[in-house]
């Protein structure tokens, strides 16, 4: 597999910094694709990782009081799925129904890439915004979750 330079450099500072599967090369692909893309002046903004990483937080910390939660995420990540327009534009859902998608900051995400790889106009700055803010207080909220519950996992596993 030809892997570009930039990504063997991150693999090699990540793998010196203690994080050896931290770049899988197929990501890095799609990072060099999703770069390559920007215009010169343009900036790339990861939103999804702190609501990513705060869900996992909160999901880790319930999931040892509440066996049930692996089952319930389960279900509720198929649900998010079919709601965050990856395979469908989000102008093909008629009106009545597209404040649905906009209560769901993926789709922010999503159109935001949409609109970056195919060079078409993307989500606002309030928009965008919305789901930064979303995001850190996802995080923040789960590590504090996940930090509060901590000293309790021993008793309960």
């Amino acid at each position: 597999m030809d892997v570009p330079a930039r990504v063997q450099e991150a693999t090699r500072a990540a793998a010196e910094a203690g994080f050896s599967l931290s770049c899988d090369h197929g990501l890095g692909r799609l990072l060099g694709v999703l770069a390559a893309a920007v215009k010169q002046e343009g900036s790339i903004l990861e939103l999804g990782t702190g609501a990513g990483v705060g869900v996992a937080w909160i999901v880790a910390g319930m999931s040892v009081f509440f066996r049930d939660v692996p089952n319930l995420v389960g279900v509720a990540l198929m649900i998010v799925f079919y709601l965050t327009p990856v395979f469908y534009a989000q102008t093909h859902v008629p009106d009545r129904f597209r404040w649905v998608l906009d209560l769901n900051p993926l789709t922010t995400i999503i159109e935001a890439y949409r609109a970056l790889l195919l060079d078409m106009p993307g989500p606002g700055a309030a928009r965008l915004g919305a789901v930064a803010a979303i995001s850190v207080a996802v995080a923040l909220l789960g590590y504090r979750l996940f930090a509060r519950l901590a000293p309790r996992f021993a008793d309960h596993l």
